[in-house]
């Protein structure tokens, strides 16, 4: 039997809402607040035990849209029906994701439907198998906590999008709805493209649900906040875990070649979006920047294999920066295979030729003469 509060400030409206669900016997009462003070006292306990809240869209002097967003925020599984005697209030009711807006004078038959609706919906916690993490590098997925990924199917390309916007703007205080519409539906009438937005976010949240993801989306007035709680960005994990490693050890290195791996690919790689392309940048020149520390480290140390191996990853994963080609020279070239460097320079040559059109960097063809000019001079056994 699930649990449920009324906060109605009409003592009338409450007992009849109360007989109507006390006669279907599959809701309990906990609580009704009928007073502002009482509701301020007891709206943050979290002792008190209740998966649904009936909520008045006007009580007590105030929105009860207000109301229902910091119980959300405070028990983000809560099933919510608003009451009212006026429409106005049901698209914000929605966009917060009701289960219901039931409208006065009270129809018992409706109401009926409303339990039957907050029966069906079973996600009121959290399943077993939780989203641990959300994810960027390469394509936009979730994983649980044992790090496997998550299926997931998004019912359009725009939800797919909104939702990996503001994951991306998930540090700002607000993501403001007019930006969000300008991005995603810049031809649309105004009215039609807030129609959108609301029934996308009304989507994700459905969708975070069901997977399991406690990832809050509120929304404040003309923006959204978006709340990860306890659910991590690997996005944030690894540019953390980069910041803990300012050089490279011995002991450090285990640790650096585990942040290497976690970086699958660039951000958002798979995706075509247009905005992505600026943290993309930077974070590939984070991790181009690290993994060539790691990489001095390893040649320095005559760890060979593990440089080679880590060139040749950067190089599959960017094979327009010269950096990889460049290591891999040095690398064969201590390893005395000649016929190696000679194949990285003529690679690297052919691609800054078919691809920008130029020639390679200066440095790294003084690099290739000398090493011409060394092996010349070496004498043949």
């Amino acid at each position: 039997m699930k649990t449920y509060i009324i906060i109605d400030d009409n003592q009338k409206d409450v007992e009849l809402l109360f007989r109507i669900l006390n006669s279907t016997k599959q809701l309990k009462l906990v609580k009704k607040y009928t007073g502002a003070i009482q509701l301020e006292k007891e709206l943050t306990d979290l002792h008190l035990d209740f998966e649904i809240a009936f909520i008045k869209t006007w009580v007590f002097g105030q929105n009860g849209i207000t109301i229902a967003k910091r119980l959300k925020k405070i028990r983000p599984n809560i099933q919510i029906v608003f009451i009212s005697k006026e429409k106005e209030f049901a698209v914000d009711a929605f966009e917060l994701g009701a289960i219901d807006y039931i409208l006065q004078p009270y129809n018992k038959n409706r109401i009926y439907k409303t339990v039957n609706r907050l029966l069906k919906n079973k996600n009121t916690s959290l399943p077993r198998e939780r989203v641990d993490m959300v994810c960027c590098f390469k394509h936009l997925h979730f994983k649980d906590q044992k790090q496997e990924i998550i299926p997931v199917r998004w019912r359009t390309t725009k939800t797919k999008e909104l939702f990996a916007f503001l994951i991306q703007n998930r540090n700002e205080l607000m993501v403001r709805k007019d930006v969000l519409i300008e991005l995603l539906w810049p031809e649309e009438d105004v009215n039609k493209a807030f129609e959108n937005l609301y029934s996308c976010i009304y989507e994700i949240r459905k969708l975070l649900k069901q997977i399991g993801a406690n990832i809050q989306i509120i929304s404040i007035d003309s923006a959204y906040e978006v709340i990860l709680n306890d659910v991590k960005c690997d996005v944030d994990e690894w540019v953390a875990g980069i910041n803990e490693l300012p050089f490279i050890s011995e002991e450090t290195l285990p640790k650096a070649l585990t942040l290497i791996n976690q970086y699958t690919g660039d951000y958002l790689a798979d995706e075509t979006y247009i905005w992505k392309e600026n943290e993309q940048e930077s974070l590939r020149m984070l991790y181009q920047a690290f993994s060539n520390k790691v990489l001095r480290y390893l040649i320095a140390n005559e760890q060979y294999t593990k440089a080679t191996l880590l060139a040749l990853r950067n190089q599959r994963l960017n094979p327009y920066l010269a950096d990889s080609y460049y290591f891999l020279m040095k690398i064969y070239d201590k390893l005395g295979d000649i016929y190696n460097v000679e194949k990285q320079f003529s690679k690297l040559v052919e691609m800054f030729r078919t691809e920008f059109n130029t020639v390679p960097p200066t440095h790294i063809k003084d690099w290739y003469r000398k090493w011409i000019e060394k092996q010349v001079k070496t004498p043949e056994i």
